[in-house]
């Protein structure tokens, strides 16, 4: 981890730029409806709300909308669009809030911004600690890869104009999977510089730190309108990252730990899936949920850019 790590410099940096530079590149619409359909009338939390991308259309919808932030700058872009959504200034690995939520979500790779794998496994135990007995955590993320260019480090142009250049820069640490980086833009005024810090961890890594705050995997998609995430789907979730486009996502359910483990034939974010038959004792499935694709374990019910 860098020594000058602040998980506060990002929102202060970005908030003001956030929403112009991102416009078009996530596909809202289809996160909205399907964040939508999962949360049902149930309330939402969203860690790490920014300026509010998905939780201002969600309320919007009639939801009931809380989001945490740790940036003042990014929650105060959010109030400029709306009243709707509650927000809370806090770290999410560590926010306390009196109440519990049918859905919690974090999006665009947020939890990457997080500087540990312990900081990363505590934000899944408080989102299982915040969730309703039956609900629901969905994670959307890049496919993480090794990084393109000479060793662990990379450079790009992202942007080449008359009078304006960025860049794209950072550093991988092998060790830790901490990635410190910056978008660098570059005008004739000078120099400004936009951090991209924290700690990146691959689908099967976020698989076992589900299962350690006592989450099963439920589904997992190539992208919002709930296709397969393939080998092929991650292979072109990294090159869409490059373009900052669309992502792989996952969805955990947290369920009364007494009950046994059921397993589901595969569905979309609002598909009908065939029940299977129970999984039996010696039953690979029954050990083995991170394996298939879309899976259901009955368990105890625990709580970059953007």
């Amino acid at each position: 981890m860098a020594d000058d790590y602040d998980p506060r410099l990002y929102g202060a940096r970005w908030a003001e730029h956030y929403d112009e530079w991102h416009a078009g590149i996530m596909d809202d619409e289809g996160a909205v409806a399907a964040l939508a359909e999962l949360a049902g009338d149930g309330p939402v939390l969203e860690f790490g709300v920014g300026t509010g991308r998905l939780a201002v259309p969600l309320a919007a919808r009639g939801l009931d909308v809380t989001g945490v932030d740790i940036s003042e700058e990014m929650l105060a872009q959010l109030h400029q669009k709306s009243d709707r959504v509650t927000t809370v200034l806090g770290d999410m690995t560590t926010v306390q809030l009196d109440r519990r939520f049918s859905l919690a979500v974090i999006a665009f790779s947020s939890i990457f911004v997080l500087a540990t794998q312990q900081d990363q496994v505590a934000l899944f135990r408080n989102a299982a600690n915040h969730l309703m007995p039956g609900g629901r955590f969905v994670l959307e993320t890049t496919a993480v890869t090794a990084p393109s260019g000479d060793g662990n480090s990379r450079l790009r142009v992202v942007k080449l104009g008359h009078d304006r250049l960025v860049l794209s820069a950072g550093v991988l640490d092998p060790m830790t999977s901490y990635y410190n980086g910056a978008w660098v833009v570059i005008e004739p005024s000078g120099a400004k510089f936009y951090p991209v810090q924290g700690r990146n961890a691959p689908h099967h890594e976020l698989d076992l730190m589900a299962e350690l705050a006592g989450l099963a995997l439920e589904n997992r998609w190539g992208d919002w309108k709930g296709g397969p995430f393939t080998a092929q789907s991650t292979d072109r979730a990294e090159e869409r990252a490059r373009a900052a486009t669309r992502d792989p996502h996952r969805c955990w359910r947290s369920r009364p730990r007494s009950s046994a483990p059921v397993g589901h034939g595969p569905r979309g974010p609002s598909g009908r899936h065939q029940p299977r038959e129970p999984a039996r004792a010696g039953d690979p499935r029954s050990r083995s949920w991170t394996r298939a694709n879309c899976r259901t374990v009955r368990c105890g019910a625990r709580p970059g850019p953007r």
